[in-house]
């Protein structure tokens, strides 16, 4: 007796295969991911100054990098119009997004210590600029396969990214306390940290 044969499973042509395709929530981000950045915020109490300082480097840093996003894509904007090759400067400007992905991740870690009475709104603040990062990277990957590019459309997605940052750093130096005296003190542990100039030997 012959097995029976299940039919062929149709294979659709290469092109249809591999049409990126935007992800859908719960795929584009991890679990893990998506509990960090879900969980409530403040909920380790009595952080030590320099859980304190790093908190505060993050949103410093979280900040300049959203501004250098804008650089980086005016290098490729410069690129194309005077007829050079993208791939550099896309490549650098992906970087940065992932540099920017990184620094909100560890944003969010941070937020689990009791920094101050506003910890949680921050952190809702930042969501926002954090989930415009994916969707802002697949438009930067599709720009080689555009003609022309749709330039305006990133322009809105970085501005939107440097508007996001810096209504979270707006938000700190305005509700905590010693903003000031804790940029100074990161400022001091950055200078201690760093190794001595031939000058500072000589002294």
């Amino acid at each position: 007796m012959s097995r029976r044969q299940s039919p062929p499973v149709p294979v659709p042509p290469a092109a249809a295969r591999f049409v990126p395709r935007t992800r859908p929530f719960h795929k584009r981000y991890s679990v893990q991911t998506r509990q960090l950045v879900n969980v409530a915020a403040g909920r380790c109490t009595k952080p030590d100054d320099y859980v304190i300082v790093r908190y505060s480097g993050r949103i410093d840093k979280i900040a300049r990098l959203a501004h250098d996003l804008m650089d980086d894509f005016e290098v490729v904007r410069r690129a194309y119009d005077c007829g050079e090759h993208m791939s550099g400067p896309i490549m650098k400007m992906r970087i940065t997004v992932d540099k920017l992905r990184y620094e909100y991740t560890d944003f969010f870690r941070d937020s689990a210590w009791k920094i101050d009475d506003a910890v949680q709104e921050r952190k809702n603040l930042s969501k926002a600029g954090y989930f415009d990062l994916e969707p802002l990277k697949d438009e930067i990957l599709e720009l080689p396969n555009q003609t022309p590019p749709d330039f305006d459309k990133i322009t809105r997605m970085v501005q939107l990214q440097i508007e996001s940052a810096e209504t979270v750093l707006s938000h700190y130096r305005r509700t905590f306390p010693n903003a000031r005296s804790i940029a100074e003190s990161r400022h001091a542990l950055i200078v201690q940290a760093s190794p001595m100039r031939p000058a500072d030997t000589a002294l």
